[in-house]
């Protein structure tokens, strides 16, 4: 008797097992979806998004990681940064 019923639940199982590997690729796709959104976010959140400069917190990513090759390297380091006075305006004129 046991050996029937446990015939009977094979064709369920195995229903539910591609079911479930159905899922499971659904859920990599998303996955997969939600990365590339969370790194377009995430650049979006270092750049201007007209000029395609680096913002404060892309400004900070990028010295921090070229002071680190620096000390690696025992190289010095030079930088030239330029400010541009009411750059906000003439952003939003153009954006």
């Amino acid at each position: 008797m046991r050996d029937t019923r446990a015939m009977q639940l094979m064709p369920y199982a195995r229903t539910r097992a591609e079911e479930t590997q159905v899922k499971v690729v659904e859920a990599e796709q998303r996955i997969r979806a939600l990365t590339t959104e969370l790194d377009h976010v995430s650049e979006m959140a270092h750049e201007d998004y007209l000029t395609g400069a680096l913002n404060r917190r892309g400004m900070d990513e990028a010295l921090e990681r070229e002071f680190s090759r620096s000390d690696r390297s025992d190289s010095k380091l030079c930088i030239a940064m330029l400010d541009i006075d009411h750059f906000k305006k003439l952003n939003d004129t153009w954006a």
